[in-house]
């Protein structure tokens, strides 16, 4: 029996289990917005693994449904589109970002305020899923915006 023990212990420390740390999530923040609204969600991911990891989906409980989205630039056509995933290069960082790869909440169930945390659940194709909170942020002004003249 001691042997069995030793056996399991040897095996955990030798990391045959998955790691808790192969991926992390931080930095996580969204866009503030209002019920029906679409909005914005950033992270940054780090792949602390010896393989490339996959970004396959993201939900939560108060929007509708969740999309990967990338920007793009080909010729002269500039825009955004949704993907099916976002790979993570081993002992790499992926930040999603304004204006660059983001993942888009849709028809939100309830008004985001700043200063909310709300728990968004990230799948990954090895990592499985991952919870992390994320705190809304006020969106900023674009210029020339909510500015009076005089």
């Amino acid at each position: 029996m001691k042997k069995m023990i030793l056996i399991f212990v040897l095996f955990l420390s030798f990391g045959f289990i998955k790691s808790d740390n192969t991926i992390v999530l931080e930095n996580a923040w969204i866009k503030t917005d209002n019920l029906g609204k679409n909005t914005n969600l950033f992270v940054t991911i780090k792949n602390n693994g010896n393989t490339q990891e996959e970004l396959l989906s993201v939900y939560c409980d108060f929007s509708k449904t969740a999309q990967l989205i990338e920007t793009f630039k080909q010729d002269e056509e500039k825009g955004k589109r949704q993907v099916t995933k976002f790979k993570i290069q081993p002992k790499s960082t992926l930040e999603l970002k304004p204006k660059s790869f983001h993942v888009k909440l849709i028809e939100l169930t309830e008004n985001l305020k700043a200063n909310d945390e709300k728990t968004v659940t990230f799948k990954f194709k090895n990592a499985g899923e991952i919870k992390v909170k994320a705190v809304v942020k006020e969106k900023n002004k674009e210029k020339g915006k909510g500015k009076s003249k005089k």
